[in-house]
């Protein structure tokens, strides 16, 4: 009898439509960081998504340099 597979296991192929430099830059993170542009927009999404999830309950973000001088994140399209 054949093993059944977690529905964690199954995947669903999606396909973006990106401009020359989007998928530049996507082409570039793939290079700088040895990940699949798979992979990067698997990151991207977990990312946005405890970003959202944080902007919906009212938190704010702060970007720190390696100085230590700090700045507001604005996320536009999440407030």
């Amino acid at each position: 009898m054949p093993k059944q597979s977690k529905s964690a296991d199954k995947r669903i192929r999606l396909t973006l439509d990106l401009t020359p430099k989007q998928f530049a830059k996507l082409q570039g993170l793939e290079e700088e960081t040895g990940a699949t542009k798979a992979e990067i927009v698997r990151n991207a999404l977990r990312l946005y998504t405890y970003i959202a999830e944080r902007a919906f309950a009212g938190d704010s973000f702060r970007a720190v340099d390696k100085q230590g001088k700090s700045a507001d994140v604005v996320l536009v399209e999440l407030t």
